[in-house]
């Protein structure tokens, strides 16, 4: 299980910055490949015959843990960003800082 930073965690990290930006990762699920076993399990049947999904689709119950698990590992590095799930939040207490994450 790859848990969400608390709400307290979250405040602490903002302390002393002053300039925001807020970025919407949409559909951040699509933007998720697949493996090829992974595929697999996502075979359906329709009357024009069997299809499979090449990215991580809404609705089924792990995909939440794995995006968030994924965006964490690709944003653990940068200082002045939090994740939660596809809301990304930059911060910084100026505007140099700011430019520079």
């Amino acid at each position: 299980v790859h848990p969400l930073s608390s709400v307290d965690e979250d405040l602490a990290r903002l302390s002393g910055s002053k300039i925001f930006t807020k970025l919407d990762a949409r559909s951040g699920f699509w933007q998720m490949p697949l493996d090829q076993q992974s595929r697999l399990l996502t075979t359906f049947l329709t009357p024009y015959g069997r299809f499979c999904m090449n990215r991580l689709p809404f609705g089924i119950s792990s995909a939440p843990e794995i995006f968030q698990r994924r965006m964490s590992e690709i944003l653990r590095d940068i200082d002045g960003v939090i994740c939660h799930m596809d809301d990304i939040l930059i911060h910084a207490s100026n505007k140099t800082l700011m430019t520079s994450v």
